[in-house]
C-alpha cells in the first residue's frame, strides 16, 4: 500500500509539471503547431504589373491571350504566336470583269471579258528566313475569245533582323506566267529570280521596298491579230513595292524586259498593280497592267511600237 501510494503521487506531481509548463518550453523532439508562417515558407508571386509586362522582351500585351494554343487565332492572338505564321494568308476568289486595249498594231481595238478569277501575293518571314509566294488563275472569255491566266512564283531567302520584324533581306527563286486573249498574249519563265530590298513583316501587316532581276527563259509579247515580239533569251530587271493590312492590299511592279537583240525592236516595259480591299470576307480588287514595247507584223515585216492595257475589277472572297 505504502509503495502503491507514492507510485500515485509521484505521477499526480509529474503530471502538474507538465501541465504548468508554458508552451515555448516544450520539449525539444515534440513539434508545436504555431498559426504564424514559416520563415521558409515560400509565398505565391503577385502577377506582374503592365508596366512589368512592357518592359519584358516579347511579352504580350494585358488585353492579349496568352501564346499557348492560340497560334490558329492569330488576328486575335499574342504577337509572338503571329510571327510564327509562315505566310500572311490573302488568297482571293471570285468573279473578275476584263478590259483589254491594244495601240500600234495590226488590228487595234477594244474588248471585254468575264472569267472566274484568283490568285494571292504573300510574303512570310520567321527567324532569319523570309519567303514569297504569288499566284494567279483565270478563265473565261468575251468579245475577244478565250480568256484567262495561270501564273504564279515561289521565293526564299535570307533576312537580317535589324528589329524584331524588319530588315534588310534576299530570295532566290523561279516565277513564270501566262496571259491574255486573241488580242493580247503576255508570257514569260524566269530561273532563277532574284530578289533584294527591305520589309517589314508582322501577321498580316506587311511593308516592302524591293528589286527583282532574272532571265527569261521563254515568253512573248503578242498584239492585235499578227503582232509578235519574242522575250526569249532576254534578261527582266525592275522594282516592286507591296503593303499588306487586314484591311487591304497593294501591291505594283515595274518591269524593263532587255529584248533588244529580239527582232528589231527594242526592251518591252511592263508596269502592274493590284489594289484590294477587305470587308469581312468580301474582297473587292482593281488590277492593270501596262505594256510598251515593239511588236512585228505583216509581209514585209513591219516593226511598230505597241501599247497595251489589260484591266479588270474582281469581286470575291477572302480566304483567311
Amino acid at each position: 500500500m505504502i509503495r502503491a501510494s507514492k507510485w500515485a503521487v509521484s505521477a499526480a506531481v509529474t503530471g502538474i509539471l507538465w501541465a504548468a509548463l508554458p508552451v515555448g518550453a516544450a520539449r525539444a523532439d515534440v513539434p508545436v503547431a504555431s498559426d504564424a508562417p514559416s520563415s521558409t515558407e515560400s509565398e505565391p508571386s503577385p502577377a506582374p504589373e503592365a508596366s512589368e509586362l512592357a518592359s519584358i522582351p516579347n511579352a504580350p500585351a494585358a488585353s492579349e491571350k496568352p501564346c499557348a494554343g492560340c497560334c490558329d487565332d492569330c488576328d486575335r492572338c499574342c504577337s509572338c504566336c503571329k510571327r510564327k505564321r509562315p505566310l500572311e494568308p490573302t488568297d482571293v476568289l471570285g468573279i473578275r470583269a476584263s478590259l483589254t486595249d491594244v495601240r500600234g498594231t495590226d488590228h487595234n481595238g477594244r474588248s471585254a471579258g468575264v472569267m472566274i478569277a484568283g490568285g494571292s501575293e504573300q510574303y512570310g518571314a520567321r527567324d532569319a528566313w523570309t519567303a514569297r509566294i504569288s499566284s494567279i488563275y483565270a478563265l473565261g472569255g468575251g468579245s475577244a475569245g478565250v480568256e484567262g491566266a495561270l501564273g504564279g512564283a515561289a521565293a526564299l531567302g535570307l533576312r537580317a533582323r535589324f528589329g524584331e520584324s524588319h530588315g534588310p533581306f534576299f530570295r532566290v527563286g523561279i516565277g513564270g506566267e501566262l496571259l491574255g486573249n486573241s488580242k493580247l498574249y503576255y508570257s514569260h519563265l524566269e530561273l532563277p529570280l532574284g530578289e533584294v530590298g527591305y520589309s517589314f513583316i508582322d501577321g498580316r501587316t506587311v511593308f516592302e521596298l524591293g528589286a527583282r532581276g532574272a532571265p527569261v527563259l521563254t515568253g512573248r509579247y503578242n498584239t492585235g491579230d499578227g503582232g509578235v515580239r519574242q522575250l526569249s533569251g532576254s534578261f527582266e530587271w525592275g522594282g516592286y513595292a507591296a503593303m499588306h493590312t487586314s484591311f487591304g492590299r497593294l501591291d505594283v511592279s515595274a518591269l524593263r524586259v532587255q529584248a533588244d537583240h529580239t527582232g528589231s525592236g527594242g526592251p518591252v516595259d511592263v508596269a502592274r498593280g493590284t489594289l484590294c480591299g477587305y470587308a469581312g470576307l468580301v474582297a473587292l480588287c482593281a488590277d492593270a497592267m501596262a505594256f510598251r514595247g515593239d511588236v512585228q507584223y505583216g509581209t514585209p515585216e513591219v516593226t511598230s511600237a505597241s501599247s497595251s492595257f489589260y484591266g479588270g475589277f474582281f469581286v470575291g472572297f477572302l480566304n483567311l
